[in-house]
């Protein structure tokens, strides 16, 4: 992250730049740049890792919907078998018992990858 100090003309006044961790003084007495004070590289550690601590949510929260997602799709299969009339099923089982068995292994699988996102969140 990087700040900046401007005058009412819109010039630039003074700048911190996190990434090179530098601050400038443009004004022409003194015109000087410098390495960040103890206390501004504090505050570049604390942005810097804050802006990882968001990234890494929102990296949990977009894999935790991708689950829920799967899981809706999952629980279509399923309700697509309860809603099939028994004399279909009863004329070929093992399709319905296999396929309600995939869809629980995987409902399954995805609820054991959500307990971990959850604690992340």
């Amino acid at each position: 992250m990087s700040a900046y100090v401007y005058d009412t003309a819109g010039t630039l006044l003074e700048s911190w730049e996190d990434g090179t961790r530098t601050y400038t003084d443009y004004r022409p007495d003194p015109d000087e740049t410098r390495p960040y004070t103890p206390e501004e590289n504090a505050g570049a550690d604390e942005r810097a890792a804050e802006e990882l601590a968001a990234a890494e949510h929102a990296a949990t929260e977009e894999r935790v919907r991708a689950i829920v997602d799967d899981l809706k799709v999952e629980k279509d299969k399923l309700d697509a078998i309860v809603e099939t009339d028994s004399a279909t099923i009863n004329d070929s089982p093992a399709a319905y018992v296999k396929d309600t068995a995939r869809s629980a292994k995987r409902i399954a699988d995805a609820c054991v990858d959500l307990s971990k996102y959850v604690g992340e969140l």
